[in-house]
C-alpha cells in the first residue's frame, strides 16, 4: 500500500473515531440536561441550554426517554414564555418537528399539551418553528380520548393562535382532523367555543367534503355542529356552514 493510500486510510479512521467521540459527548450532555429537567430545575436547565451546543439541544428533543414525557412535553406544560422561547431559539426546526409527533402515556403530543398550557406567543412560536409537513403530520394524531391537537386548540386557544395553526397546516390534514372523533369533532367545538372569525377561517380552509361529513356527526348530547351554530348570536357561522356543503349533505344535516 502506498503512502498516500495509508494516509487516506488513517485520516478516515481518525475521522470516524472523532465522530464517535463527538456523538458520545453530545449524547452524554443531552442526558445530563434531561436529568436536570426532570428534577424540575428549570432555571438551571435554561442556563445549560443557553450555553449548550445546538447539537446537544437537538439530540435532547428527539432522544428516546424512559420517562414518558419528552422534554418538549415538559417545556410546553411548565416553562415560562421566556424559557420556552429560549428553547425554541436554540433548537433546530427539524428537531422540534421530530419531537412534536412523540406521544406521552396519554397519547398526547407536545402540540396537544401546548394548546392547553402555552401562552399565545409561545404557542405561535412553536407553530412557526416547524415546517408545514411536520405540523400537518401531528394535527391528526389522537390522544387517549380520541382528540387531536385541533380539538385542543379549539378549546384552549384564542382566535389569533387558532388561526395561526389552521393557516399553516396543509388543507388535506386540516380536513382529515376536522372530522376525527365520531362523538365530538373539532367542528363541534369550534361552533360552540370560537368567535365568528375563528369559525369562518376554519370552515373556509377545510374541504366541502370534510365539512359536509362533519355536519352530520352527533355529539354525545345528539347535537350536530349545525345545531351548535344555530344557537350563536350571529347567523354568519350557520350561513357559512350551509353554503359550504352540497345539497345532499345539507339535507341530511337538517333532518337530524
Amino acid at each position: 500500500m502506498g503512502d498516500d493510500a495509508m494516509h487516506k486510510e488513517n485520516d478516515g479512521s481518525v475521522s470516524e473515531v472523532s465522530s464517535e467521540i463527538h456523538n458520545a459527548t453530545v449524547k452524554k450532555a443531552a442526558e445530563n440536561l434531561f436529568k436536570i429537567l426532570v428534577n424540575a430545575n428549570v432555571k438551571k436547565f435554561i442556563e445549560q441550554v443557553n450555553n449548550a451546543d445546538s447539537n446537544v439541544i437537538n439530540y435532547l428533543l428527539v432522544m428516546e426517554h424512559r420517562c414518558v414525557e419528552t422534554p418538549l412535553h415538559i417545556a410546553a406544560q411548565n416553562f415560562s414564555d421566556e424559557d420556552f422561547l429560549a428553547l425554541m431559539n436554540k433548537a433546530s426546526p427539524e428537531a422540534v418537528g421530530k419531537a412534536l409527533v412523540k406521544q406521552n402515556k396519554y397519547d398526547r403530543t407536545p402540540l396537544h399539551t401546548g394548546a392547553y398550557h402555552l401562552s399565545e406567543e409561545a404557542f405561535i412560536a412553536l407553530i412557526e418553528k416547524v415546517n408545514v409537513k411536520a405540523l400537518s403530520d401531528v394535527l391528526v394524531i389522537q390522544d387517549c380520548r380520541g382528540e387531536t391537537p385541533l380539538h385542543s386548540a379549539a378549546v384552549g386557544r384564542t382566535d389569533e393562535a387558532f388561526m395561526a395553526l389552521i393557516k399553516k397546516v396543509d388543507k388535506d390534514a386540516l380536513s382529515d382532523a376536522l372530522v376525527v372523533n365520531d362523538r365530538l369533532t373539532p367542528l363541534h367545538i369550534a361552533a360552540l367555543n370560537l368567535s365568528d372569525e375563528g369559525c369562518l377561517a376554519l370552515i373556509e380552509k377545510a374541504s366541502p367534503e370534510a365539512v359536509g361529513k362533519g355536519l352530520v356527526i352527533q355529539s354525545k348530547f345528539h347535537s350536530t355542529p349545525l345545531h351548535m351554530a344555530a344557537t350563536r348570536s350571529s347567523p354568519d357561522v350557520f350561513m357559512a356552514l350551509i353554503e359550504k356543503v352540497d345539497q345532499d349533505a345539507l339535507s341530511k344535516a337538517l333532518v337530524i
